[in-house]
């Protein structure tokens, strides 16, 4: 197919959409002894535009960091990747990362974005056809916490997976990331409360709540809450949940690694370590593994 014939956008396959169970998984979180919801519904037309604008933000290194990694060591990275093959990126976002590789790839066979943002998989994807127009595109709307086959599978004995992880560091630099003084954060967290009001019909007040975010040495993670201000109820479908003052919602665990316990976690799911990129602070790692034989 040349560029002159590509003009359609290439349909969306969607496996597992994310908001399907939006209610029952809503119900299950907040009727435990640990209110929980999940992460995954962050990511709606709002929340995905405010993680955006997160990633921009001071404090907020990892985004930065990352691209500053793969931008340096970019022509290495894509030596090890190899020419004409079948990239895969789960998670994609925005793309801004994926492009540098594609940028400096050999003629990529075929990309496939995944991410859990239908809104977000489409802009990238029409941006990507515009950019790499003789480039074939297989976009992919998928639920991340739904059973998939092991990505080492996927990899079989010829491949390898490219991952960036962040790295432990002074709990100082970490919880700043996720309280940035702005309050995109905040925002973005509290934006779960408002999917619940306006899809769900819940009848959170929002200015009851507030967001918190702290590091857990011993979990190694960073774990983000909303904490209720006061004693209330919330009524969400026929249930009605009561919150003491100081009562948290988790909404999101983010782990942190150092690079022989992210070597090993790989490769407990199949894949032998090959090669770390980091930056001089060594705040992130961008690593690359292959599939065990």
């Amino acid at each position: 197919m040349t560029a002159e014939t590509r003009t359609a956008m290439p349909p969306v396959s969607e496996v597992a959409p994310a908001g399907s169970d939006f209610l029952a998984d809503a119900i299950t979180g907040l009727s435990s002894n640990q209110r929980t919801l999940p992460c995954k519904y962050f990511y709606d037309a709002r929340g995905a535009a405010l993680f955006q604008k997160i990633c921009e933000l001071p404090e907020y290194y990892i985004t930065r960091t990352e691209i500053d990694i793969l931008d340096r060591n970019r022509a290495e990275i894509a030596s090890h990747l190899g020419p004409n093959i079948e990239l895969i990126g789960l998670g994609t976002g925005a793309g801004t990362k994926t492009r540098i590789l594609i940028e400096t790839l050999k003629d990529p066979a075929v990309y496939i974005p995944v991410d859990i943002s239908e809104k977000q998989l489409r802009e990238s994807t029409a941006l990507f056809q515009n950019i790499f127009p003789n480039m074939e595109i297989l976009p992919v709307c998928a639920d991340y916490l739904q059973p998939v086959r092991r990505v080492a599978n996927v990899c079989r004995e010829n491949g390898g997976l490219l991952i960036g992880a962040d790295l432990k560091k002074d709990p100082l630099v970490l919880e700043a990331a996720y309280n940035d003084r702005a309050g995109v954060t905040a925002q973005f967290n509290l934006n779960l409360l408002t999917r619940l009001n306006r899809e769900l019909g819940a009848d959170f007040d929002l200015e009851s709540w507030r967001h918190c975010a702290v590091y857990n040495s011993d979990a190694g993670r960073i774990e983000m809450y909303l904490i209720s201000e006061i004693d209330q109820f919330v009524h969400l479908d026929e249930q009605k949940f009561h919150f003491r003052t100081g009562e948290k919602i988790i909404t999101e665990f983010s782990y942190k690694y150092a690079p022989e316990e992210f070597a090993r976690l790989a490769g407990k799911a199949g894949f032998r370590f090959v090669r770390m990129w980091t930056d001089n602070a060594r705040l992130f790692g961008v690593f690359y593994f292959v599939a065990a034989s």
